[in-house]
Formats: C-alpha cells, structure tokens, sequence
C-alpha cells in the first residue's frame, strides 16, 4: 500500500513518497530523455515531473515518443504543478540510488513549486539528506518558470483500439535478428481475421535505401509472423525499430505488450498488460 503525504501550506505542495518507484519511473522514462547538448528545444531536455489530480505524472518525450509513469500520489485540488529534472541529474539519480535493493525503502520528497528533490533514509526522514537537485539553475543557465512548459498530455490518445497483445520478447527477438545494432523501419501488420500458417501478426523489417522525390525509400530485409497473438483489429502501420526495442526493454522482455492504434497515421499507444499506469506514446512512420 502506498504511503503518500501531500502537505500544501500556503504556495509549497510536497510529495512524499517510496524511492524504488520513484527509481524505477525515471528508468522507464530515460529511453526518450534528451541531452542538452543534443537538441534546441530545452524543455525537452530531462524528465518532466507533473502532479495534479490525476497522479505524480514521471515522463519524457523526444518529439517522436513519450514515456510515462503514473504514481499514486495525487492533489485533491484540481491544480499541476511541474518542473524538469535535468538530464544529468537523473543519470545521478540513477547510478547512485538505483543500485541496491535496500535503497528503494529510502524517501523521495519533492518540493513544489521551488523545484527540489531530497532522497534520505527512511530512518531519519527530515534529516541525514543524501542528496538534493535544484532544477531551476543548470540547463544552460536557463531558469523555467511554472507554467511554461509543454502540456504533454494533448499528444496522449484517449481512445486508442486494441490491435493485438503478444510477448515481448517475441517481437525483440525479431528486431534483434533483424536489425542488429542498425537503424531500420518496423512494420506490422494485423491481421483480425482467422490466422495463417505465419500467424495474424506479420512483422517486416526494412532498410533504408534513399530518398525518393522527398521521400525516404525502404526495402525489407526480413519478414516473419508472430504466432499465438490475440488480435482484434486489421492494421498496417510502421515504426522505428529502435524505438520499439527500447519500448521492449524499458517494459522488460517478459512482459505481455499490449499495442493500441486508430489507424496507421495516429500516435499508437503500448503498455504491458494491464498497467495502465506505465505507457509509450510512439508516433509511426511512412514505410
């Protein structure tokens, strides 16, 4: 059971709660964390921590897709409070408190609006604080104030269909065998209908040869189907490989990976089963 405090005295709202999920939410939003160095576009540039009604909302997002984890730590007000944790800061986060399983009884409390994060013992809550990150000075020298960043919540489908659910290794082992460590397209294909010998779930592979009049040009290098899928929609649509293996390794390989999509245009939402709570927002690609 989750032991969550919100105190709101006057214009300061702190969250208190277990450090392992606090840990394990960052792991699972790293994958679509960019650098500073890397791109323009500053505020995309770490993790984005929101709370509000809905919960304490861990995500990341790099323009073609979003990461996000949903704690149970919530407002009764119908206010958000956000900031962004550098990049480097949840590398630090990571390396030093993500190592051993006794550290995940540890504390986190984030403080809102100010922007800090404290880790301490459990033991000594208030007291002995191991760290601190203050994410309004060092990205670049660039202080955010509240309310100026992105509302990522507009580029989240709502009312996704489900396509199909598999086993996540499934699909990595043939974007492992597929690809390798190269940059290709992904392409599936659903099948609603009763399944072929290869199964309703068709998976290409496609490297890129050139650019056609303005248009990137693919050939498939390998073709293969997922046998066992529980299908319940007919698409096709296509997707970074790359993306969909970090999407495979952030959820873990034994997950069972739920896909949902509209149609082969529209941002397709996956998450394991029925963790609702952790999801990707992945936005295809023509192939």
């Amino acid at each position: 059971m989750n032991t969550a405090t919100l105190e709101k005295p006057e214009s300061v709202t702190v969250v208190t709660g277990r450090l392992g999920e606090l840990v394990a939410a960052l792991e699972f939003a790293r994958y679509a964390m960019l650098h500073p160095k890397s791109v323009v576009r500053k505020y995309m540039c770490g993790v984005r921590l929101d709370i509000n009604s809905a919960g304490l909302h861990v995500m990341a997002a790099d323009g073609h897709r979003l990461h996000c984890t949903v704690l149970p730590y919530k407002l009764e007000s119908r206010e958000t409070f956000n900031f962004l944790l550098k990049a480097a800061d949840v590398s630090t986060i990571l390396k030093t408190w993500g190592t051993k399983r006794s550290q995940k009884d540890h504390t986190f409390t984030i403080d809102y609006p100010t922007g800090q994060i404290f880790i301490v013992h459990n033991t000594s809550v208030g007291k002995a604080v191991d760290a601190s990150f203050d994410h309004w000075s060092g990205i670049d020298g660039e202080a955010w104030e509240p309310g100026l960043l992105p509302d990522y919540g507009r580029v989240i489908p709502r009312d996704c269909e489900r396509v199909f659910v598999c086993w996540g290794d499934q699909m990595l082992g043939f974007l492992n065998a597929a690809c390798g460590a190269e940059a290709c397209a992904f392409k599936i294909e659903a099948n609603a209908r009763p399944a072929t010998e290869a199964g309703n779930v068709i998976l290409s592979a496609a490297a890129h040869v050139r650019v056609v009049r303005g248009r990137d040009s693919y050939v498939t290098i390998k073709q293969d189907g997922i046998k066992g899928a529980e299908v319940s929609k007919s698409i096709e649509a296509g997707y970074s490989a790359s993306y969909v293996r970090d999407i495979i390794r952030a959820f873990g390989t034994r997950c069972m990976l739920v896909y949902e999509a509209n149609d082969h245009t529209s941002p397709a939402l996956w998450h394991a089963g029925a963790k609702a709570e952790q999801f990707v927002v992945l936005m295809p690609m023509r192939v």
